[in-house]
């Protein structure tokens, strides 16, 4: 696998998606500076905090305790075929429109579990002053 090139095309995306969060922080013509620095600069913590150099020996562990020598083998060609080479390839796209449409429908879900917290709360303190005695 060409892991140095699919961590590269993460960041690359990355830093497009907290280009693209402009919108979300309604920046003006003369802050985009500002905001250029900061995503350059939220780029660079993540190369640095979760670069393969970090990230290779914690995930062959991991992998090493949960498959065998023959699954990694066979995964291992996997990745090799011409089917596995584009699945990395376009594993980036994917896991980004994924989490894009995953926030995408969270956008209800928040406001709706703040509302069960906030009643769920509401009930517990009347409880427990109903039950103060005990």
């Amino acid at each position: 696998m060409q892991m140095d090139s699919m961590m590269d095309t993460a960041y690359t995306q990355m830093e497009q998606m907290i280009l693209g969060m402009q919108q979300q922080f309604n920046i003006k013509e003369s802050e985009k500076p500002l905001f250029e620095e900061f995503a350059r600069k939220s780029t660079q913590i993540f190369k640095q905090e979760l670069g393969w150099d970090k990230l290779k020996q914690p995930l062959t562990d991991i992998y090493v305790k949960h498959y065998s020598d023959k699954e990694i083998a066979d995964m291992l060609a996997f990745y090799s075929s011409d089917t596995g080479r584009s699945m990395v390839a376009k594993m980036p796209a994917v896991m980004q429109e994924s989490m894009m449409m995953t926030q995408s429908l969270s956008q209800g879900l928040l406001p709706k579990m703040e509302q069960l917290q906030q009643e769920f709360a509401n009930k517990l303190k009347a409880h427990r002053e109903a039950h103060s005695g005990e």
